[in-house]
């Protein structure tokens, strides 16, 4: 089943990559190459947007040196849209390779923990602090 409101986080996540690299000001030497697919609801769509976005991203080498891609795309990251049960599923698969992934939608709480998500860039935050913003803005 196809996901709207991923497919229009992530649209809105190209459309600030884009503006990024025309822009040529906030990163002058580089361009940001992303891998992006909307994936369908649950476990096995997550992990089958997961198997398909891997080979496009980069990841550090044996030796610990030098990046490498499996497809040579040279992509910096990948991004995601699911949901709290999809975006920890891509990411037990990506921390294992070591891939950065970028997530747009997600806010459950524990995701804000580094030590149990250290290859995670979360676009929104997490619930517990909107919580806490919401409480210092009425209280």
């Amino acid at each position: 089943e196809f996901d709207v409101a991923q497919a229009q986080c992530l649209a809105a996540f190209m459309m600030a990559v884009n503006e990024i690299n025309q822009d040529g000001v906030l990163l002058p030497d580089h361009e940001i190459r992303v891998a992006v697919r909307v994936s369908n609801a649950g476990v096995d769509g997550a992990l089958s947007a997961a198997e398909y976005l891997a080979p496009a991203a980069i990841f550090p080498s044996s030796d610990g040196l030098n990046y490498v891609s499996l497809d040579d795309s040279g992509v910096d990251l990948v991004v995601s849209a699911g949901n709290d049960i999809e975006t920890v599923t891509m990411n037990q698969f990506f921390a294992g390779r070591k891939i950065i992934q970028v997530h747009t939608r997600a806010h459950d709480s524990h995701l804000g923990v580094g030590a149990s998500f250290p290859y995670k860039i979360a676009t929104v935050p997490t619930s517990d602090f909107q919580g806490h913003a919401l409480h210092s803005i009425v209280c």
